[in-house]
Parts: C-alpha cells; sequence; structure tokens
C-alpha cells in the first residue's frame, strides 16, 4: 500500500503532551492542530451571550488564541487560514466575537464512530478488520483516561525543581513550553534562581495565589522574571508586616484633608 493511502488515527490527547506545545508550530502542525480541535458532533456554545450551533467538523476560536498556541504573530496565522482556504482545505468567517473556522470534507480525516472505516478511504483494504471501532462511549472514556495518564508525565528534572518552588501552579504543559523557551538563552540556575527571589517576596507579602503570575506569564511574553535575577542586581525588598489600615497589602496614604479644604 502506498503512504498516501489509508489514514493513521491520532488521538486528542496529543494537544496536552509537552513535545506537541513546545516552540512555533510549523504550517503542517497547525493544519493538524485545527484538524484535532474540530467537533466530533454537534453542540451548541455560548457567543456573545447567544447560543449557537457548531457543527460536526467546526470549532470556534479567534486569531489571537490561535497566535498564542502556534506560538505565531496574528499576521502570520490569518494568512495560513487565508491559504487553507484557498486550497479548499477550510472555511471560515470572523466578528467581532471569534472565528469559526469549518473543516472542509471532515469525514476524510476523522470517521463518525456509527460509521465504518471503509467509507473513510479513498480504496478499501483488502483485509478484514480484526477489532471493532469503538463507540461514542469509548472514545469519550479514552480522552478521560489519556487526560489522566498525561498528569503523569516525566518531565525533566531540573524543570520539576523549578515547578515545585514556584508560588502558583497552573496548566504544567504550558509551563514546560515556557520553559523550554527560555533554557536556550538563560541556565537552570538562573531560572532557578528568579523564581526563589520571586516566591520569597510573595510569601513575604502573602500574596493571593489567584494574584501571583502564572509561570507562563512569568518566564514568558516580556519575561518578567529577568527583574528578580540576582545576577541583574536584585535584592530581597525589606519584609513589613502590613497593618489594619492596609488594603491587599498596600500601604494607605495619610491625607491632611484641612490642607485640601485651603
Amino acid at each position: 500500500m502506498s503512504k498516501n493511502q489509508g489514514w493513521v488515527a491520532i488521538h486528542r490527547s496529543l494537544d496536552d503532551d509537552w513535545i506537541w506545545n513546545t516552540g512555533k508550530f510549523s504550517y503542517g502542525q497547525a493544519w493538524v492542530d485545527m484538524i484535532m480541535a474540530a467537533n466530533h458532533s454537534e453542540n451548541i456554545i455560548s457567543i456573545n451571550k447567544t447560543p449557537t450551533t457548531i457543527k460536526r467538523g467546526q470549532f470556534h476560536t479567534s486569531e489571537k488564541k490561535l497566535a498564542e498556541k502556534w506560538h505565531m504573530n496574528r499576521k502570520t496565522v490569518k494568512s495560513l487560514l487565508t491559504k487553507l482556504k484557498k486550497d479548499g482545505k477550510i472555511d471560515y468567517s470572523s466578528n467581532n466575537y471569534g472565528t469559526t473556522i469549518t473543516i472542509v470534507n471532515y469525514n476524510k480525516y476523522q470517521f463518525s464512530p456509527d460509521s465504518q472505516l471503509d467509507s473513510c478511504m479513498d480504496n478499501k483494504p483488502d483485509y478484514k478488520l480484526d477489532y471493532e471501532l469503538p463507540s461514542a462511549l469509548d472514545t469519550n472514556n479514552n480522552i478521560k483516561k489519556a487526560k489522566n495518564a498525561n498528569k503523569e508525565t516525566n518531565y525533566p528534572d531540573e524543570f520539576e525543581s523549578l515547578w515545585n518552588l514556584y508560588p502558583r501552579k497552573t496548566d504544567k504543559a504550558k509551563a514546560y513550553s515556557t520553559y523550554c523557551s527560555c533554557r536556550e538563552k538563560y541556565t537552570d540556575e538562573e531560572l532557578l534562581d528568579a523564581c526563589k527571589n520571586f516566591s520569597d517576596y510573595h510569601q513575604a507579602y502573602k500574596t493571593p495565589e489567584q494574584y501571583i503570575r502564572t509561570f507562563a506569564n512569568f518566564y514568558g511574553g516580556d519575561q518578567l522574571f529577568t527583574e528578580y535575577l540576582t545576577s541583574n542586581g536584585y535584592t530581597p525588598s525589606k519584609k513589613r508586616t502590613p497593618n489594619s489600615g492596609d488594603f491587599n497589602n498596600f500601604p494607605q496614604r495619610n491625607i491632611d484633608f484641612e490642607s485640601l479644604e485651603r
């Protein structure tokens, strides 16, 4: 059989794997990512507080979200969507509330649980399948199992040390992707140094976890972590005990109201 005949199943749990989310996406990777993101069955979502039907083979997103996920700028994302539409691979419509993308001939890439495998191939196989196609329930259960298994992904010890020290733990896979990008320029010792200073700072002021930057935000983007590097001159702030007049750990200003009335 030619390598261009038939198909290969790719599980959606790949979307949570660090190897999939590390570095800038290629055009091919972005294309496969869209196929995985598309609905395998019709459902209804809320867009601008309006119930909207998203059909099988479609998904709703935005150019901004795709740019963040694919590590591209929005201009590149727009260009890719335009090329795929021109090539007949997708169709899409955009407005102020996002972009709805349709995978053209979706059944060519993803068979329906109620259909036969043969209908998804241009040429029928010359052998009989020795297994049953999964039911929709089996598929959902497998996705849940895969997500639970992903939580046990083995990361490098250097990253685990950094992750365990960081004061807010959200989206470990994305955090690891950011870590890999930082390691191209900074050492593990520098990343750990900034993390310790950052963690000590928020412990001193007892910052609620929801107000602490996420790992990806701290080490990615503008790389705020460099401000906490000892090598860049960072010194721990003098600890103070918040008093009853403080609001959210910020001291209140003493205002002379009599002077303001003059």
